[in-house]
C-alpha cells in the first residue's frame, strides 16, 4: 500500500476521533473605526452547541475552570479593565459536586481597551485569548485556550 494512502487513512481516523469543539468563539471591535487614544471594546461571542455549557467568568475555585478573556500583548491596544459577561445560569454540577456558573447556547462578553496614542493610521488587529472549559451532562472536556481576533481601522487623529 503506498505510503500516501496509509498517511491519508491515519489522518482521516484522527480527524474522525477528535471531538468537535462545543463552543465557537468570535470577536468584533466596537466601534470598528478608531483614533489614537480612543477607548473601545472588543465584543467576544461564544456560540455553544446544544447540550453543552461553558463555565462562567466568576466560577469559584475548587471546581471547573472559569472562562478567562484577556487581551494578548501588543503595542496597539491595551486592556483598561477585565472582561464582563452576561449573568450566568447557576445550578448544582454533579460532576464537580458544587454549585456552578455557566452559559448555555450563546454568550457575549465585553473587553474594554484603549488605542495607543502613537499608532499609525490603517488596519489594526487586536488578539484576544479565551481560556474556557466546556462540559455536558455526561462528559467534561479539559480546559482549552483559543485566540480570536478583532479588526479595526485607525484613522488619523483630528487636528
Amino acid at each position: 500500500m503506498p505510503l500516501r494512502l496509509i498517511f491519508g487513512f491515519v489522518l482521516t481516523a484522527l480527524w474522525a476521533a477528535a471531538p468537535p469543539s462545543p463552543a465557537a468563539w468570535s470577536a468584533k471591535m466596537d466601534p470598528a473605526t478608531l483614533t489614537p487614544g480612543q477607548k473601545a471594546r472588543v465584543l467576544v461571542t461564544a456560540a455553544i452547541q446544544p447540550g453543552w455549557h461553558v463555565y462562567g467568568l466568576g466560577q469559584p475555585p475548587g471546581g471547573p475552570t472559569p472562562t478567562l478573556i484577556v487581551l494578548a500583548d501588543g503595542p496597539v491596544f491595551t486592556a483598561t479593565g477585565s472582561a464582563l459577561g452576561p449573568q450566568p445560569h447557576l445550578a448544582y454540577d454533579p460532576g464537580f459536586q458544587m454549585k456552578s456558573q455557566f452559559y448555555l447556547h450563546a454568550a457575549q462578553f465585553v473587553l474594554p481597551l484603549v488605542v495607543a496614542s502613537a499608532v499609525a493610521p490603517g488596519p489594526q488587529t487586536a488578539r484576544v485569548k479565551v481560556r474556557y472549559q466546556a462540559c455536558r451532562e455526561d462528559r467534561g472536556l479539559p480546559p482549552v485556550t483559543v485566540t480570536v481576533t478583532a479588526s479595526a481601522r485607525v484613522r488619523p487623529r483630528p487636528r
